[in-house]
């Protein structure tokens, strides 16, 4: 067993802070105004098993966050998102192209 003793784990790994809130699916950035992608599970009779919704949060409860999408609102429950993270503004729109 080599860099391993019998003292313990070692000092300079330190474990995963725990959750703050004790609230599931909790992450920091989950705050209202952040723009993110959220991954979610669909029932499982649907034809795709998981979809995305990206936008900005609107409103973040114990249950749910709700996020703006460019098609409305989606109202995720906590319990089947599977991955969500912070994603930057959307690229300004281009200028069309003028016609000659």
């Amino acid at each position: 067993m080599s860099g391993t003793d019998s003292t313990g784990p070692d000092p300079s790994v330190r474990p995963a802070s725990p959750d703050p809130t004790g609230r599931p699916g909790w992450a920091p950035f989950l705050q209202v105004g952040v723009r993110v992608t959220a991954r979610y599970r669909l029932p499982t009779d649907a034809a795709f098993r998981a979809s995305d919704a990206l936008g900005y949060i609107r409103a973040v409860d114990e249950e749910t966050i709700t996020v703006e999408t460019k098609r409305g609102f989606a109202r995720i429950p906590r319990p089947i998102i599977t991955a969500v993270k912070e994603v930057p503004p959307p690229p300004p729109r281009r200028r069309p192209r003028s016609q000659s």
